[in-house]
């Protein structure tokens, strides 16, 4: 039984292709981060639950993004192998209130072709909501 090559460690930041999800997510764009989608994706932010498809997550990541003014992430690093996306690092949020939360957080995306997947997202956004 062969054995999958190991994942290539990138060093600090992005790939081309993280920085342009990334962007679309800072950028609050749901249309242009979905067709990062595969058509039956599934979703999963935090301990909120799994979204299966495009429609549904677009609905819910734009309703995410009309809750908050804005958000900028750092990717500090990420590793690549052919199915799967691994990154973490930092993702500053402002509030409807002008006040900015940074929290760290960790991404894990299964790749089908050029495509995720599944896009599991690892951060706790309780400080984002907090009073």
């Amino acid at each position: 039984m062969g054995r999958s090559p190991p994942a290539k460690a990138r060093g600090k930041g992005a790939t081309p292709s993280l920085r342009r999800l990334f962007a679309a997510i800072d950028a609050r764009d749901a249309p242009r981060f979905v067709a990062f989608l595969a058509e039956d994706a599934t979703f999963r932010l935090g301990n909120r639950p799994a979204l299966q498809g495009r429609a549904a997550i677009g609905a819910a990541v734009q309703g995410f993004f009309a809750s908050i003014k804005g958000c900028r992430h750092e990717v500090l690093g990420s590793w690549q192998h052919p199915d799967c996306v691994v990154c973490h690092g930092r993702v500053t949020y402002t509030r409807a209130d002008d006040r900015q939360v940074t929290v760290p957080f960790a991404n894990i995306m299964l790749m089908r072709g050029e495509l995720v997947s599944d896009y599991l997202i690892f951060a706790d956004l309780a400080p984002l909501f907090a009073e």
